[in-house]
């Protein structure tokens, strides 16, 4: 269940160069930084989601989800850095992502209803009576993850990503929260978040699928195969980021 050794090798040279620059001035490549944030985070919505056709109304929605995904970003990159993994902090993500599901709450709550899949290639998620058991599971492996040493940041992000994404303990907005758990923790280690684009959508839900059926005890390989397919995207910001600083 881990990043093969000689990758892991190479983000963590990359990220002690970057560590090493990091108290340069060298603005553009903190620009470049949450720039890579906001692409992040536009590709995983827009993976989800339909845009509007009209111009001027996928702009207006466009200002208004960067305002949102602003708002769970730091709200959610707090609650990681005071408590570590919580089931409040990542109920709270999911009605930033998707507050209309919530109308006159102030937080989302777990699906009480179970999961269709309409897709050729299904993956149920579990029954919804079985989704507050598996959430404090999954969050006391995640901290337990997070405080081992043998458990690389991108292999404790990536993990977050996958269960998460399982479990759908929510009505929607799943896979964005997921991946907003997995971004938000990166960054708190100071690695640059991995760019998943919307044409990229297919190989990554392929390789998602394959981590998913290996979580729950039916695929020996997939979890590292979806762990090692993050950890590339990460190498490959990494790469941006550097190549940023030095020009800067």
């Amino acid at each position: 269940m881990h990043i093969r050794r000689n990758l892991k090798e190479i983000l963590d040279k990359k990220h002690q160069e970057l560590q090493e620059l990091r108290g340069m001035p060298m603005r553009r490549g903190k620009r470049k930084t949450k720039a890579l944030i906001l692409e992040a985070e536009k590709h995983s919505y827009s993976m989800e989601v339909a845009r509007p056709k009209k111009r001027r109304k996928s702009g207006r929605l466009m200002r208004k989800r960067k305002t949102e995904i602003s708002e769970a970003w730091n709200i959610l990159s707090g609650g990681l850095e005071r408590e570590g993994f919580t089931e409040e902090i990542i109920k709270k993500t999911n009605y930033l992502i998707v507050p209309e599901l919530y109308p006159g709450r102030e937080t989302a709550f777990y699906r009480d209803h179970n999961v269709r899949n309409v897709s050729s290639d299904p993956i149920l998620p579990p029954r919804f009576e079985k989704v507050p058991a598996l959430m404090q599971e999954f969050i006391l492996k995640l901290n337990e993850y997070d405080n081992r040493e043998d458990f690389h940041p991108v292999e404790v992000a990536a993990l977050a990503h996958l269960v998460l994404a399982y479990i759908h303990p929510f009505q929607d907005g799943n896979g964005r929260t997921a991946r907003m758990l997995q971004n938000v923790y990166l960054d708190l280690y100071e690695f640059p978040v991995p760019i998943i684009r919307p044409e990229e959508k297919q190989p990554y839900q392929s390789v998602l699928k394959m981590g998913m059926r290996s979580w729950r005890g039916e695929e020996e390989w997939g979890i590292p195969n979806f762990l090692n397919y993050i950890a590339v995207k990460v190498n490959e910001s990494l790469d941006d980021l550097l190549k940023n600083r030095i020009i800067s």
